[in-house]
């Protein structure tokens, strides 16, 4: 935040009474007592700023004493005329040595406003730097023990560990960020790492329970399978996992010395292996159990329109018939060549609704008396 800007001399001329001065140095005289405050609170911290900002301060001072010096003077001064009051504040202000320091007094607070922003900035980047500092030593501390435990990343956790010692608050702020996002990005993945190894860790137990489910699919999906190819002709060519092959899950205590990255490719590779057969399983099943259940269907959709033709008195007709027969031939046999069976019955139901159509456009069409009672 910018030091408050300090008023501004009245201009000479008959504008400026005295009750404009009184104001004018009162207003003066409250900024140099808070500025004086402020310089006293920069002090308290200097010595951990860059030489370049305590001799900014230095200066600050100095010119503030020379400026404070005049102020009382000009409010010490007793005349009933506003120009003879202001005039201790229009001349030169001078050091000890009797070298420049300021113009007049508005020049001289404006400098001293200007290197206050300019010390308070400097303390406000090296809180800053201070900070990240911190953040980042937090940060590598709290890797720490992943490192070691997941044995990884430690050559790049040590070479951060060994920037971090060597930066400090002069550091390049460029390079303290680098770090810093460094820090803080090692820490996030070793962490994701120990939240996933956890996890892979605590589902190794029910790899047995399973493996046992997946046996039980297996028998499941031979058996549909089984049935599926008596029943059904043109089979797919879908092969079924054996679980037996699957092999033996990884042991956990022969994981304990592996690095993760090592340990994470076997229990994945495992997770994998489970999904995988569970997936191939469950298609086999699924697949199998569609044909079966679409043989039943045109069976039962054959059986719906035989009722119907003959409900009709025309399930003998010629042409009605041999669709019956042609349809029936293929679902009640096996292998069922469901291609033709769905052919087949497609035919039989055009045929059946088509002389349904024309009875009924017949009935229609005769006479009462002449209608079958």
């Amino acid at each position: 935040m910018n030091h408050p800007a300090a008023p501004l001399l009245p201009p000479p001329g008959p504008s400026t009474t005295i009750d404009r001065v009184e104001m004018y140095l009162e207003a003066v005289g409250r900024w140099s007592a808070e500025t004086g405050a402020k310089l006293l609170d920069l002090d308290a911290v200097l010595s951990t700023l860059p030489t370049s900002s305590q001799q900014d301060h230095t200066l600050a001072f100095v010119v503030w004493q020379a400026a404070d010096k005049r102020i009382s003077e000009a409010v010490g001064t007793q005349s009933a005329f506003p120009e003879k009051r202001l005039e201790p504040l229009r001349g030169p202000l001078l050091a000890s040595d009797q070298s420049l320091l300021a113009a007049n007094l508005d020049e001289a607070l404006q400098i001293v406003s200007a290197l206050i922003d300019s010390t308070q900035g400097a303390i406000n980047t090296h809180e800053g730097t201070l900070a990240a500092n911190a953040e980042i030593v937090a940060n590598l501390a709290a890797a720490a023990p992943f490192v070691k435990s997941l044995s990884m990343s430690v050559a790049l956790h040590s070479q951060l560990v060994e920037r971090a010692r060597t930066l400090d608050a002069t550091s390049d702020p460029s390079a303290l960020g680098q770090l810093s996002t460094q820090a803080a990005s090692l820490r996030a993945d070793l962490e994701a790492a120990d939240r996933e190894r956890s996890k892979l860790l605590a589902d190794l137990p029910q790899d047995a329970a399973k493996v046992a489910a997946l046996r039980l699919l297996e028998a499941e999906a031979k058996a549909v399978a089984e049935k599926s190819i008596q029943k059904v002709a043109n089979q797919p060519k879908l092969g079924i996992v054996s679980v037996d092959a699957l092999g033996p899950a990884p042991d956990p205590p022969a994981l304990i010395d592996i690095p993760w990255p090592a340990q994470r490719a076997l229990l994945h590779e495992r997770a994998t292996k489970l999904v995988r057969a569970e997936a191939s399983l469950q298609h086999v099943i699924t697949t199998h159990s569609a044909m079966l259940a679409e043989r039943n269907e045109l069976r039962q959709v054959v059986d719906a329109f035989r009722a119907k033709a003959m409900a009709g008195r025309i399930g003998e007709l010629p042409q009605v018939s041999a669709a019956y027969d042609t349809a029936r031939l293929l679902l009640w046999s096996a292998p069922t060549d469901l291609v033709a069976a769905r052919k087949a019955v497609s035919t039989y139901q055009t045929t059946v609704s088509s002389h349904m159509s024309s009875n009924a456009t017949v009935s229609r069409a005769r006479p009462a008396s002449e209608v079958p009672q």
